[in-house]
């Protein structure tokens, strides 16, 4: 179905914003995915064009495993247990970053509404962990909301 998609990171001061994605969900299981514009411009061309990322959600029910990646000028692929850790990808124009992730919490509501909740550590080698809460807000798409 199409939703509006909203996501929020403690680890931006970014303002929100609402952007068209395409929801799925069968016996517990979701699929969620969307468009929106990098957020990080190429400060070598000041004139480039803004660019997209596409972002993808999957959570297996009976594997209690959700995986995020992102494809775009940064692609990332993370895998989320909660209470384990993981092992995680970014890649930039500078070089691919391996990292773990220690999942503390993952929160998927049964229906649209409530905020899907994410917490977890980055663990990159040799640095603190860095806490992260993602919280996810869908809201079902109509005519009113241009998509």
């Amino acid at each position: 179905m199409k939703v509006l998609v909203e996501v929020q990171s403690s680890l931006t001061d970014a303002t929100t914003e609402k952007f068209a994605g395409r929801f799925f969900h069968d016996k517990g299981n979701l699929f969620l995915s969307w468009v929106a514009p990098d957020e990080i411009s190429d400060l070598r061309q000041p004139n480039a064009p803004v660019t997209e990322s596409t972002y993808t959600i999957e959570y297996t029910a009976a594997r209690h495993l959700l995986t995020m990646r992102r494809e775009g000028v940064v692609t990332s692929n993370l895998s989320f247990i909660e209470g384990q850790k993981t092992k995680g990808v970014l890649s930039t124009d500078q070089g691919d970053f391996a990292m773990e992730i220690m999942t503390k919490k993952i929160l998927i509501p049964g229906a649209i509404g409530p905020q899907a909740v994410l917490t977890y550590d980055i663990l990159y080698p040799g640095q603190e962990p860095m806490e992260n809460v993602l919280r996810i807000s869908l809201t079902i798409a109509n005519s009113t909301n241009s998509l």
